[in-house]
């Protein structure tokens, strides 16, 4: 089946984005810009949006608000002018939707919620009238209140937007492993689910063979969160020396398990199988395939080093 509308939406962010990239490399030759403005000049313009949820619109206009810069000089002095807008963690989150039951715990190890978070009501009735369907409910109102956050949903494998889906062998993809090696995506005939399952596939030229991933899109975003967690999305984070005693982790954690196959470029390695996640607020230990810890502060992170009686090969 062919979906036009879709088509067009990748043909028209195709062509914005080479756009973006000529006219981005030609001012930042004309302003003789370093790689560490560069670096900087992103998250000052975009804040925590990554820019591949940018629409065909919003690529166009960001490259013209860095072609408003008229000066190297300028430019650094708008951002050095950047203030510290690390949130409050003492204030709750409002707002953001919780997709699953683990989905405040998730929230409460990455930075809060905040409006600008999520995708606007028009762009995700776009993506329905180019699919000719409207999106689950989960990923539907995950759009609406987290969806262009980097941290959460493109540090490393991508949801994709609500702009940027596609359809191959009769099912919606979704997802996309970092090296477009793997597609995540829900069967068409499963689509007027409320919560339905989750099938992976390897991207090839040929028609595409789907496997069970996760038996609820509410169990794929769970999966895709903590992974981005341990893999340095949270707010703060590290890698153990020691591997955690399963004794401390149960008598200081609580253990919570998401259904799921691995979230990598080999899915089929192993059979899907819970994914334990040792558990209180603000902190996540996990002792499988990462290994690794995701914090809310500082103070959270020195505190399970303290119990598991560990050092950090790496920490953020």
């Amino acid at each position: 089946m062919v979906y036009p509308l879709i088509a067009k939406m990748h043909a028209e962010r195709k062509q914005a984005s080479s756009e973006f990239l000529r006219r981005f490399a030609i001012h930042r030759e004309v302003l003789g810009l370093t790689n560490e403005q560069v670096d900087q000049l992103y998250p000052a313009l975009l804040g925590r949006r990554s820019i591949w949820s940018l629409t065909a619109d919003e690529l166009l206009a960001f490259v013209a608000r860095v072609e408003a810069f008229r000066s190297r000089a300028e430019l650094q002095e708008f951002l050095d002018a950047q203030q510290d807008t690390r949130p409050d963690l003492r204030v709750a989150s409002e707002g953001g939707f919780a997709w699953s039951a683990n989905a405040p715990h998730i929230q409460s190890l990455f930075a809060p919620w905040q409006l600008g978070d999520g995708y606007s009501e028009a762009v995700i009735r776009r993506g329905e009238t180019a699919l000719g369907q409207r999106f689950p409910e989960p990923l539907r109102s995950f759009y609406r209140s987290w969806g262009t956050r980097k941290d959460l949903v493109y540090l490393h494998n991508h949801l994709l937007g609500p702009h940027a889906i596609l359809v191959r062998s009769q099912t919606l993809i979704i997802g996309v492993e970092n090296q477009g090696v793997v597609y995540w995506g829900v069967r068409w005939v499963d689509l007027a689910q409320e919560n339905p399952p989750v099938y992976w596939a390897y991207n090839q030229e040929t028609a595409l063979e789907w496997t069970l991933s996760q038996p609820h899109l509410s169990d794929f975003l769970d999966t895709l969160m903590y992974t981005h967690a341990f893999g340095g999305g949270a707010l703060h984070g590290g890698l153990p020396r020691r591997v955690s005693d399963p004794t401390l982790l149960d008598r200081h954690w609580r253990r919570i398990e998401v259904p799921t196959v691995p979230m990598d470029w080999a899915p089929d390695a192993v059979e899907m199988s819970p994914w334990p996640i040792y558990v209180r607020d603000g902190q996540a230990i996990e002792r499988g395939v990462l290994g690794g810890v995701a914090a809310r502060t500082p103070e959270d992170l020195e505190e399970i080093a303290q119990i598991l009686d560990t050092t950090w090969a790496k920490r953020w």
